[in-house]
């Protein structure tokens, strides 16, 4: 792990491979704490908008520089966070590089291995919305790549609750997680990025649906509550645009295009 600043005002955490080929984890500018400047955040955020009701507590896996739990708390401040990273020194980085501050009552940091955190039975039917955002230098760790542990993260889901991936798409394994959201999840729902290979994949989990929704509907409730958010200038990026990029993941695939978006 590197944190290093490139020169336009933002801090940089990377990892380095074998090969000494970075994978930036996240950016933040040094004079504002939720510009985080990679559009994967407004993608995860954005797809948490489509929860009913609005979120309580909500479980990310993987920290990096803490950029979806941070926005999130932003956002809803008596939102919950559990947040679970393997790895002591991106935690150590975060903290010391990043600032970040975990708080026992609303946002706690567990240095644990996912695969054996949502094994858990207090994690069991927990959460809203459970974000999966764990990389190492190469992409996806296959561990985290198996239908066992995708079974063990989904159980942690609330009925109608949202699991959100962080995917890009160039890494290893994602076509592998491709599939899996379209076997685990009800019409899941994609977002592309103009700037990287980045893509949030959302929906809510088949054997939990208590109600049917239509995706236009879904996207109708992401519209106003990102209006709402972009009124109040709560975050310094608007919400709406990654709105109006999402797309129902099977009519992208079944497209099979280029997945970043033309400026």
């Amino acid at each position: 792990v590197g944190c290093y600043d490139d020169g336009e005002g933002y801090l940089q955490m990377v990892f380095l491979d074998d090969d000494e080929i970075p994978l930036v984890q996240g950016m933040m500018n040094r004079n504002n704490p939720l510009d985080f400047k990679l559009e994967y955040t407004r993608q995860q955020v954005t797809a948490a908008l489509s929860v009913d009701p609005m979120p309580s507590r909500v479980l990310v896996l993987g920290l990096g520089v803490g950029a979806i739990p941070r926005t999130l708390r932003a956002l809803y401040p008596e939102l919950t966070v559990d947040v679970v990273e393997i790895e002591m020194k991106v935690i150590k980085a975060a903290v010391s590089y990043f600032k970040l501050r975990d708080d026992p009552e609303r946002f706690r940091l567990y240095n644990a291995d996912a695969v054996e955190f949502v094994k858990r039975n207090e994690s069991k039917g927990a959460y809203d919305v459970v974000f999966m955002d764990a990389y190492n230098a190469q992409g996806i760790p296959e561990v985290l790549r198996t239908r066992e542990f995708y079974d063990d993260m989904l159980s942690c889901v609330r009925p109608n609750g949202l699991l959100s991936i962080n995917l890009i798409n160039d890494t290893q394994g994602a076509d592998t997680v491709l599939d899996y959201a379209q076997d685990y999840l009800v019409d899941p729902l994609l977002i592309r990025t103009q700037e990287s290979e980045n893509m949030a994949i959302f929906g809510v989990k088949k054997d939990s649906l208590t109600e049917t929704i239509s995706t236009s509907r879904i996207l109708e409730r992401m519209k106003e509550r990102a209006v709402a958010v972009d009124r109040r200038m709560m975050l310094p990026y608007a919400l709406g645009p990654q709105v109006s990029r999402t797309e129902r993941l099977d009519a992208v695939r079944e497209r099979n295009f280029d997945w970043t978006l033309p400026p």
